[in-house]
């Protein structure tokens, strides 16, 4: 159980990541995570857009 949930919950959040390089240096990484949290009944989405640029 992840640290600072209520004992009892439980959570479920499958996700993916895409890593597409643009040039020799910047990527571009996608994720997305959906989840949900039984015990209060939440429900989430996350996206996210992340630019890389490395050396």
């Amino acid at each position: 159980m992840p640290a600072g949930c209520p004992a009892g919950a439980r959570r479920l959040a499958p996700g993916d990541t895409l890593r597409l390089p643009l040039a020799r240096h910047p990527d571009l990484k996608l994720t997305w995570s959906s989840g949900i949290g039984t015990r209060i009944g939440g429900d989430f989405d996350n996206f996210a857009v992340t630019y890389l640029y490395y050396w």
